[in-house]
């Protein structure tokens, strides 16, 4: 468990690759889609937004 800017407190609970049958939904090469399922918990006194699109983002061992 992470504690986010005493905010939240997220779970990493499975990370899996997806592929895509999308032709123009592809990743660039040597890359590939992943889908991360986690959970969130606001530990804050207020509500708090999330967004998937906006807050996330998965990077490799050297941060990119």
């Amino acid at each position: 468990m992470v504690t986010i800017c005493s905010i939240y407190t997220s779970i990493i609970n499975n990370v899996y690759k997806v592929e895509s049958d999308n032709q123009f939904a592809q990743p660039k090469e040597g890359n590939q889609f992943l889908a991360v399922y986690c959970t969130l918990e606001n530990i804050s006194d207020k509500d708090q937004v999330v967004s998937s699109i906006m807050m996330f983002k998965v990077v490799d061992s050297v941060c990119t």
